[in-house]
């Protein structure tokens, strides 16, 4: 069995067309979470997010989605053999289905970010639900987080290409949720940004822009001082 280690918690992921990613790890230490009493994980995978959440946030409770059956049955194993099983609910469903008696104050959601047409030849159905668009096109996870969030507090925070950012940022400006922070992920110094991480709210701010450069390029765990001060709490290297 595949299985990574945290500090406090280990991922079991064989059964996950989508395994443990830097963009995951980056987001859960990254996301607004610290403050929310309820906070929902869209398209939980392994469940690493739900887990790195409750790590952070030792009051909050935590809810997850995921459609895909395989990857359901892991995180839910995942979840019981953490040390928060108790304030970890899961459930097996698209967010376009689910209903919650409350709103959440803080979403957040690695999501299937590449073109369907991008795997439109894969044979492996399962990796082509966890990392193409066909299961939860943008317009659909936006309409799903603006109808679940909290209206006067809430957050979404997410990760995602460099190059689908500013479409995306549209897009949630038009379902009312505006940009909050902005961190540029530079994989390697002198290198160009890859990723952008994102913070949405419910109301209007004036943007937080951040760069966080991952390593210094010279080899082995080169993690600059500023990924290993985010990444820190979480992975056993540091």
């Amino acid at each position: 069995m595949s299985v990574f280690k945290f500090k406090q918690f280990s991922i079991a992921q064989d059964a996950c067309g989508m395994k443990l990613s830097t963009d995951a790890t980056l987001l859960g230490a990254w996301a607004t979470v610290e403050n929310a009493e309820k906070i929902l994980d869209i398209g939980t995978g392994t469940g690493v997010l739900a887990l790195m959440s409750a790590q952070r946030n030792l009051k909050a409770e935590i809810s997850a989605i995921e459609i895909e059956a395989a990857a359901y049955r892991q995180a839910a194993s995942n979840f019981e053999n953490s040390p928060w099983a108790e304030r970890l609910s899961l459930y097996h469903l698209a967010v376009q289905d689910f209903e919650s008696p409350h709103l959440f104050d803080s979403i957040i959601s690695n999501p299937p970010y590449y073109p369907e047409t991008d795997f439109v030849a894969a044979p492996d159905e399962q990796r082509r639900k966890a990392r193409s668009t066909q299961t939860l096109p943008y317009t659909a996870l936006l309409q799903a987080v603006a109808w679940l969030l909290h209206p006067e507090k809430g957050t979404f925070s997410l990760i995602l290409p460099v190059e689908t950012s500013s479409l995306f940022i549209s897009l949630a400006q038009a379902q009312g949720l505006f940009l909050f922070k902005r961190t540029q992920v530079v994989p390697r110094m002198g290198k160009s940004a890859n990723r952008v991480l994102l913070c949405f709210a419910t109301t209007f701010f004036v943007t937080k822009e951040s760069e966080l450069i991952l390593r210094t390029g010279q080899g082995g765990h080169d993690y600059t001082e500023a990924a290993r001060e985010l990444l820190k709490d979480f992975l056993i290297i540091f």
